[in-house]
């Protein structure tokens, strides 16, 4: 800031000021400090109590921690304040969430990406994630847990940490966990802040030994909160071999330097500041930059500043051209709450070479940085640094890979690590023992093939829907698919029988899922050109179906009737009812042999004026089904001579409800 305003200054005539405020990692001083700079953007006519002021908010730089981010993000939505963080990663911040959001760190899903793939290269195939419970530790977990089961990696357990006592229930877990290793070799990812990963180090060195179990069997991941600071490790025996991710490895040199003589004249008491002396009286032995080094997100908050100012001196420029100071314009659009900095930023395009060589690191105009935004609010990658960098401590932090484009390159040779009984080797394996439950393979997804020269394919929901949609729960003991099955076998021998034609039969259990449905047969059907799915022990070309018979529920013949449209494959179901399918235009080969949910309705509205009652109830089920019926009866009631007034819908879900009847009506 002191470099913009410099000399004629980033914007001639403005001085750009700030307020440092302290969240003190606390969610509710964050959003009290927001809440505390959030004047500058109300509209005059919020403002007639206060006393005028000369001087624009012109937004915020920060939080550094996603749980205060998601807060403030929040809390601010509605006012278009403009919110650039540095360090906040959690993945839910996206501007289609929080449109007034963006950052200049890479997102969480990155992040558990690289940390996936990190994983991969060691050969860890057995692997436990623990996390803080809050947003950043879930959401991040979950998503790791996600990126590695695409790559084959098992996660065995996902641990949330309440306590770091050595008594509590994620130690004894992680305890178990080892005894589950081959080798009591066990691969650990921590995603929480530098002080959890502190306490976490903590709580393993003094871990004793119990049986075959030995803490340096512990190889442990630290996310990027946690970053370079190997002060974690200080006065502990237990630390060599972990890794940590960064998001940056640039050492901005005039920054640099600038911030030690800083430091130096606050020691040396010429100069007052108030957060370094704290430092200095708290730490009176060390250095603030110590191995000639800086925070790893100090370039992400210089360009989260030059983002901000840009962004203003965009609109700066726009209403008062070179005034040279807030001219009315400005200052009238300010007050009518016209003055939209949000889309100013959002579209922002900050070009360090074309500044004032005085003014920008000197890194970033000679390396041409540029920072922009993409439609998530996410900083887009115009050079070529690496997204993170990958160290392992080994006394001290050193780089033994990066991660860009998509890609991670691990420098082997140089990972050091500690075997079980603490000896320093190579890296060290992470597998299952014997039997693992969550790493046993799901096997091969079940279809029943009946072999012939051209096939009719089945759909049936014998099992229920699993919590994971692409899974199967347990069988549907209230449907009759099963027996709609058997049927459709001997329907299709009997089809043989009279034409004469080798009629083949596929029969697919979805689950009462149309996510597996559509999956399923997205990957089980080929064209001559594609190669076949290893998940099958055999597959059938596309072109070798003549019909399709399903599926039970409307939400999944609605996608099964989308994917065969284009193949001019007639789809014809035996339970699907919804008015949807009525659209011969988006559904021409489709057809059922129950009537639509249009008649039914019908018939039930006419049930009721017979019963002469005017004043109904209505509970459906919250899916395709219940949701279209619902609909198509209440447009028939509304109608002038229907006499029937329909009391508000109440939805409930498709499986058991928890609300006691009473709470219905």
């Amino acid at each position: 800031m002191n470099k913009a305003n410099n000399g004629t200054g980033y914007i001639p005539g403005i001085k750009i000021g700030f307020d440092v405020l302290d969240d003190c990692q606390s969610p509710e001083a964050a959003s009290r400090n927001a809440l505390t700079f959030v004047e500058g953007w109300l509209p005059s006519w919020l403002k007639n109590c206060t006393k005028p002021t000369n001087s624009i908010n012109i937004g915020i730089i920060g939080p550094s921690r996603s749980t205060s981010a998601l807060r403030v993000a929040s809390l601010l939505r509605d006012i278009n304040v403009t919110i650039i963080s540095y360090a906040a990663t959690n993945a839910d911040l996206t501007k289609t969430t929080y449109p007034t959001f963006l950052r200049t760190v890479p997102s969480d899903v990155d992040q558990m990406t690289m940390i996936a793939s990190l994983m991969k290269q060691l050969n860890w195939t057995f692997v436990v994630i623990a996390h803080k419970s809050n947003e950043y530790g879930t959401s991040g977990a979950k998503l790791l847990k996600a990126k590695s089961e695409e790559l084959g990696i098992c996660v065995q357990d996902v641990l949330p940490i309440i306590d770091f006592n050595h008594n509590s229930d994620f130690t004894k877990s992680l305890i178990s966990l080892l005894l589950q290793s081959k080798g009591s070799s066990l691969a650990l990812v921590f995603i929480g802040s530098r002080d959890d990963a502190e306490n976490l180090m903590f709580m393993i060195n003094n871990m004793a030994p119990q049986n075959r179990i030995n803490k340096f069997g512990l190889h442990i991941i630290l996310s990027d909160s946690a970053n370079t600071d190997d002060t974690i490790y200080k006065d502990k025996e237990y630390g060599y071999g972990t890794f940590s991710v960064a998001t940056s490895a640039i050492i901005l040199q005039d920054v640099l330097s600038d911030l030690q003589s800083k430091f130096r004249r606050v020691r040396d008491k010429s100069e007052n500041h108030k957060l370094i002396q704290e430092f200095i009286d708290d730490f009176p032995k060390e250095e603030l930059f110590a191995d000639n080094h800086h925070n790893a997100f100090i370039p992400m908050t210089i360009h989260a500043i030059f983002a901000l100012v840009e962004a203003f001196k965009t609109k700066y420029t726009q209403l008062c051209g070179g005034a040279g100071n807030l001219c009315k314009t400005l200052l009238d659009s300010l007050q009518l709450g016209e003055l939209d900095l949000v889309s100013s930023a959002a579209n922002v395009k900050v070009q360090y070479k074309d500044m004032d060589p005085n003014i920008p690191p000197n890194w970033f105009r000679t390396n041409n940085y540029v920072v922009s935004f993409d439609a998530e609010g996410n900083m887009k990658q115009t050079n070529q640094d690496p997204l993170y960098t990958v160290y392992q401590y080994q006394e001290k932090y050193i780089p033994v890979g990066f991660y860009r484009d998509s890609q991670l390159h691990l420098n082997t040779s140089l990972i050091k690590m500690k075997t079980s009984s603490g000896d320093v080797s190579t890296i060290q394996t992470s597998v299952c023992q014997n039997f693992c439950d969550k790493c046993v393979t799901k096997g091969k997804i079940p279809i029943s093939v009946m072999p012939g020269d051209f096939y009719i394919l089945g759909i049936f929901s014998i099992h229920d829907q699993d919590d994971d949609p692409y899974q199967c729960g347990p069988f549907r003991n209230f449907s009759n698919d099963a027996i709609a099955a058997e049927g459709f076998f001997f329907a299709v021998k009997k089809l043989s029988a009279l034409t004469g034609i080798n009629f083949g039969a596929i029969a697919i259990d979805d689950c009462y899922s149309p996510v597996r449905a559509t999956t399923i047969l997205s990957s089980y059907f080929y064209d001559e050109t594609d190669e076949k799915n290893p998940l099958f022990e055999s597959q059938i070309s596309i072109s070798k179906i003549v019909g399709v018979v399903g599926c039970l529920s409307s939400s999944c013949t609605l996608p099964i009737a989308t994917f065969f449209t284009p193949h001019r494959i007639p789809v014809i179901s035996y339970s699907s009812s919804t008015p949807d399918l009525d659209d011969k235009l988006n559904y021409p080969y489709f057809l059922r042999t129950v009537p639509s949910d249009m008649f039914q309705a019908r018939v039930m509205l006419q049930v009721i004026q017979k019963m002469n009652w005017q004043y109904v109830g209505l509970i459906y089920i919250k899916n395709n089904y219940g949701t279209k019926a619902m609909k198509a009866f209440k447009a028939l009631a509304a109608t002038e001579n229907s006499s029937v007034c329909v009391a508000e819908e109440i939805g409930i879900g498709a499986k058991s409800s928890d609300l006691d009847e009473g709470d219905f009506f």
